[in-house]
């Protein structure tokens, strides 16, 4: 056979191969689990996540990284009350209590390392446990201002340590900088 004749007899085969393996992509393509080459079961920490009957969504406080995580968790768990011993529905709802670089941070999270909320909960600790220590409520900064105000009244030295052993003025700035910004 010549090689024209072998490619005349070749060539609807290839065709024909070339057309099944298109068929078969648009099919995954128009999937409904698919999202951008990736199944979107796979996206989900909780991918069989079954919602409960007349479940609405509650209005969550966001959290974006710069507040107290420990007060998210506990206004978070507040608001899911009834849900509690539900932990697929905790570890779903979680991520619409976050913005900007929390929701970054929780989209990164694999469903292979979280598997329960207690997972969730510490993980999100270890990941704002800096903030942790450096968030101070109104309370502790009015007291820090007040005893500023208190060595400025007293006349004496602010720039030397009391007998109390707190810092200066300049350590109340200091540390209110570096704790505010």
């Amino acid at each position: 056979m010549t090689e024209l004749g072998r490619a005349i007899v070749e060539l609807p085969k290839q065709l024909e191969d070339r057309y099944k393996w298109l068929e078969k992509k648009f099919r995954v393509m128009e999937s409904v689990d698919y999202f951008y080459g990736v199944d979107a079961k796979e996206l989900s920490l909780v991918p069989n996540l079954v919602l409960p009957l007349k479940f609405k969504t509650p209005e969550f406080e966001k959290y974006n990284g710069t507040s107290c995580p420990e007060a998210h968790i506990t206004m978070f768990y507040r608001r899911m009350t009834g849900y509690v011993n539900n932990d697929q529905l905790l570890i779903h709802y979680f991520q619409d209590s976050l913005i900007g670089s929390a929701t970054k941070w929780y989209n990164q999270l694999s469903h292979a390392k979280i598997n329960s909320w207690k997972d969730l909960a510490q993980a999100f600790m270890k990941q704002y446990s800096n903030v942790t220590d450096m968030t101070y409520d109104r309370i502790t900064l009015q007291n820090m201002k007040k005893k500023q105000s208190e060595k400025m009244k007293g006349g004496g030295n602010t720039n030397s340590a009391t007998s109390s052993g707190e810092g200066d003025n300049n350590t109340f700035h200091k540390h209110f900088e570096s704790h505010v910004h």
